[in-house]
C-alpha cells in the first residue's frame, strides 16, 4: 500500500525527538554511563487495534550507581519528567516499580527490573522504555470480501457445495483475512481457520465430492442422510 506523504519523515521526527528525550533523562539519572539505546529500524504496528497504525519503540538499560536503587531511581525519573511538562502515572504495586510518562502521544516508561533479570552485577537494574505516537501510516483501504470460488450454477456433476463455506472456498469466520475484529476493533487470531484463511473443511475447494465424502460429511447433507 502506498504510503500517506509525509508520514514517514513525522515518524523519523519523532523518533529522534524520543531518543534525544530518552538518552537526557539516563544523563540526568546516571550521567557516568552511556547506555546503548535499542530502537526499531523501521516503524511498526504496536497496536493492532484498527486502523493499523505505526510507531518507533526503543529500551535502554542502566544501572543504579547515582541513584541508592532502583526503585528510587525511577520514581526520581519520574519527578523529573513531571517537572519538565509529562503527565506521570507511578505504579508501586509489589509485582511491578514503574512510572508512565504521556505528552503529546508520546510515552516513557521507567521500571525497575526484576533482581533474577537484574543487568549488572555492580548494582539494581533498571530500565528506560519509550513509543512515539501511533500514527496512520498507509490510506485505509476497506475490505472486501472475496466471491465464491464456488456457485450452485459452476457445481460441477458429484460435488456439493462445502457445508461450511457454502462454496466460498475462504474460511468463513474470517472472511479469508485470518484474523477476526473484537469489540474495541483489535485484531485477533481467527479462533476457525487459525490464520490459515481457507475453509477448514473444504481447504479452500469450496465443495466436498459425494464419493469422497465420509458418514460425517454426508450427515451435514439433508438430501444425504438416510430416511
Amino acid at each position: 500500500m502506498p504510503e500517506i506523504p509525509g508520514t514517514r519523515e513525522e515518524l523519523e521526527n519523532a523518533a529522534r525527538f524520543l531518543r534525544d528525550r530518552m538518552l537526557s533523562l539516563a544523563k540526568d539519572l546516571e550521567p557516568g554511563q552511556h547506555p546503548d539505546i535499542t530502537m526499531l529500524p523501521e516503524p511498526a504496528i504496536l497496536d493492532w487495534r484498527e486502523p493499523l497504525r505505526h510507531a518507533y519503540k526503543a529500551t535502554l538499560r542502566l544501572v543504579a550507581r547515582e541513584q541508592p536503587s532502583a526503585t528510587h531511581a525511577v520514581r526520581y525519573g519520574g519527578d523529573l519528567l513531571t517537572a519538565r511538562g509529562w503527565s506521570v502515572e507511578n505504579d508501586t504495586s509489589p509485582a511491578e516499580i514503574r512510572a508512565v510518562a504521556r505528552r503529546d502521544g508520546f510515552v516513557i516508561t521507567l521500571y525497575a527490573v526484576h533482581q533474577e533479570q537484574g543487568v549488572s552485577q555492580y548494582g539494581d537494574g533498571y530500565g528506560i522504555g519509550g513509543e512515539t505516537p501511533h500514527v496512520l501510516l498507509h490510506e485505509p483501504v476497506a475490505f472486501v470480501p472475496p466471491e465464491p470460488v464456488v456457485t450452485t450454477e459452476s457445481l460441477p456433476a458429484g460435488a456439493l457445495l462445502c457445508y461450511e463455506c457454502d462454496g466460498l472456498g475462504w474460511c468463513p469466520g474470517c472472511l479469508g483475512r485470518g484474523f477476526t475484529l473484537n469489540d474495541d476493533r483489535r485484531r485477533q487470531r481467527c479462533n476457525l481457520c487459525f490464520t490459515r484463511r481457507l475453509c477448514p473443511i473444504c481447504e479452500g475447494a469450496g465443495l466436498k465430492w459425494i464419493h469422497a465424502m465420509n458418514h460425517w460429511d454426508r450427515t451435514q447433507y439433508p438430501e444425504l442422510r438416510p430416511d
